[in-house]
């Protein structure tokens, strides 16, 4: 890599650093985080995204902050371990694209479902599914067999309604899935391309959820999480969602980010610099609180 390019790269990293750990960023992170994740967390795991994707460094400090804002509204880890959802580079532009199981934690959180699984099916493995008065699943997986996208027959998921011993399940079979998937302006790229086993599951997820019934109140992230996964397979967009489209005083379309640029390039300074140590450790709550959102304005050190 040639001087200038790493020069380049370091500039982008510092811009996403400064507009992450902008005062106003920080501030709308806790507004919007739910209890059991933290401001730090959050901003730790899209830095390691961006490090893990150097493709999102390319994108828009303003989209990257706002798909690290998505995740705050649903509830979810953006690239950690849990596998709750990722952020995904579409050109200049960074999206939140929610995965599977974080769908089915925040179904099973806003009381949708008890208990959720999803499967695939693959060739060589016996099955039966019978629809009618009374449907049903069976599904014998085989050691030894080839178990690759292209060998998918069919994927299913099953949930445990809140007030119902019995289970439901929806089917999908493998063109069904290729169906969904050519419909999506990502179906050649991104999670598509390279978690492909990972979207089916989540495709039939998705359609199974519409029928489990419960409080509109409780599902609140869910809903949110099932729009911005449509707005990444599609570009289209069917509702606002608050905190994201609007600002929180607010029910009409507005930019909630106008402290945040669109230049990959902006850089943080070098003065006053907080330590990996203050990142780590700094509680975030009163006037420290404060004093280190005015630092980490200022610039953030390179780890």
């Amino acid at each position: 890599m040639s001087n200038s390019r790493a020069v380049e790269l370091v500039d982008r990293k510092r811009g996403l650093q400064r507009a992450l750990t902008h005062p106003e960023t920080i501030v709308t992170m806790e507004r919007l985080l739910p209890d059991y994740l933290s401001v730090e967390r959050m901003q730790s795991l899209a830095i390691m995204a961006a490090v893990q994707e150097p493709k999102l460094l390319a994108c828009s400090p303003k989209s990257v902050v706002r798909a690290v804002l998505a995740a705050c509204i649903c509830g979810l880890e953006i690239n950690g371990p849990l596998g709750h959802a990722w952020i995904v580079p579409f050109g200049r532009e960074a999206v939140l694209v929610p995965g599977y199981k974080g769908l089915l934690y925040l179904a099973r959180e806003g009381g949708a479902i008890r208990r959720g699984i999803a499967r695939l099916v693959y060739e060589q493995e016996p099955y039966a599914v019978e629809y009618g008065t009374l449907d049903r699943i069976e599904h014998t997986p085989v050691a030894g067999v080839t178990r690759s996208p292209e060998t998918v027959v069919a994927a299913y998921f099953v949930w445990w309604p809140p007030n119902s011993p019995d289970p439901d399940f929806e089917w999908m079979w493998r063109d069904e899935l290729e169906g969904v998937r050519a419909r999506s302006r990502s179906g050649d790229r991104g999670p598509w391309a390279t978690d492909t086993e990972a979207m089916y599951r989540k495709t039939v997820v998705r359609r199974g959820l519409k029928y489990a019934p419960a409080s509109a109140t409780r599902l609140q992230r869910l809903g949110a999480a099932l729009e911005l996964d449509t707005r990444a397979e599609t570009g289209s967009r069917d509702v606002l969602v608050p905190g994201l489209d609007t600002r929180p005083d607010e029910d009409y379309e507005s930019d909630p980010l106008s402290w945040v640029g669109d230049d990959p390039g902006e850089a943080a300074a070098d003065a006053d610099l907080p330590t990996p140590a203050e990142l780590r450790t700094t509680e975030r709550t009163g006037v420290g609180q404060r004093q280190l959102a005015n630092k980490l304005a200022r610039g953030v050190q390179e780890d």
